[in-house]
């Protein structure tokens, strides 16, 4: 077990271009008025779950919800889907509303976090996550002793991170962050509401996609470097379209799909609609998801017990987020140590 944990909430993402709860739906409507989708699928999506929110403008007279929240927008969704009935959509269109709120999620986050470029066209990790994942490894070697990271964001900053310092990630579900490779330690990443990287298979587990590296996925020079050199052409287009100039840095936003490496079964990463992301919504509705991602909340909740330091960037722990707090209690109740910080 960890004696240093580090809980991390969607604040510690902002740094890097993503978007928070209370502005994730404007930065939503903003890609979709744009619109610049990098796939039919996601086209789909935006359009979907727009014009059910628009449904949700009547609910105003008899409820007070804030639809321009993304919690309360998915828990909206995900009520109408059990009642099966919102405004004038089908039933069929209603069901489908959280799955589609889902790849909305997935899309926006990759539209708006920000990779910088190297002179060589290679993707580098963020320089927030840059320097916390080094953090990560000063803590470690000074402390003799592992640190564990528990966060709630689906964002892929974290694994270029690690993959930029030669660092293996467990996620405790299985799968591994990076391909075979030389890597000079682990660390465990506890994602408690999923990742853009993972899929759930036909018999329920969760498996992991891993990064792509010039050794294993792409063209170029042997270098470790995540790079945007590909054989689709389309895909130069797509980043094209994406590049930003951010504090002198050339910074650009990359379709998830182009740094993994295919999807299992051989299928191409052009079809980014093959596999929908493993994400659990952040809403106060996580019973379905229980099953699969078990072994990661059990296991943040024995980091919890057992860790000395606790560290929390970025998460306010609003009072709507009651599971987390359960979880913190009932860790809290296995483990011996005592919390110093």
């Amino acid at each position: 077990m960890a004696r240093t944990v580090f809980i991390l909430g969607a604040g510690a993402s902002a740094q890097s271009g993503a978007p928070v709860m209370s502005n994730f739906i404007s930065e939503a409507k903003a890609i979709l008025r744009r619109g610049e989708f990098w796939s039919p699928s996601a086209a789909s999506a935006y359009r979907a779950v727009f014009a059910a929110r628009e449904q949700l403008y009547s609910v105003f007279t008899k409820a007070n919800l804030d639809i321009d929240n993304l919690e309360s927008l998915y828990a909206a969704f995900e009520l109408a889907a059990l009642v099966g009935k919102l405004g004038t959509l089908d039933a069929e269109q209603v069901g489908d509303l959280p799955r589609q709120l889902r790849r909305l999620i997935g899309d926006t986050l990759s539209r708006t976090l920000r990779f910088p470029v190297d002179d060589a066209y290679r993707v580098r990790a963020p320089v927030a996550y840059l320097q916390f994942m080094d953090l990560l490894r000063i803590i470690e070697d000074r402390q003799e002793g592992p640190v564990t990271v528990i966060t709630f964001n689906y964002d892929l900053g974290l694994e270029v991170a690690a993959h930029e310092l030669f660092v293996a990630l467990d996620y405790a579900v299985g799968g591994a962050a990076l391909p075979e490779r030389r890597v000079d330690r682990s660390i465990k990443l506890l994602k408690l509401h999923g990742s853009l990287n993972w899929w759930s298979g036909p018999s329920g587990d969760i498996h992991v996609r891993p990064l792509r590296t010039e050794l294993d996925c792409l063209q170029g020079s042997a270098d470790d470097g995540l790079s945007l050199k590909s054989t689709d052409r389309s895909d130069h287009i797509l980043m094209s379209k994406a590049r930003a100039i951010d504090d002198g840095i050339f910074k650009v936003a990359v379709p998830t799909a182009q740094l993994l490496c295919d999807a299992p079964g051989g299928r191409s990463n052009r079809d980014v609609s093959a596999l929908d992301p493993f994400i659990v919504p952040p809403s106060w509705s996580k019973g379905e998801y229980h099953r699969k991602i078990e072994p990661v909340w059990r296991a943040a909740a024995h980091e919890l017990g057992e860790a000395e330091n606790i560290f929390i960037l970025g998460y306010s722990a609003p009072p709507s987020d009651g599971f987390f707090r359960t979880l913190y209690a009932l860790g809290s109740s296995l483990g011996t140590s005592i919390v110093e910080r």
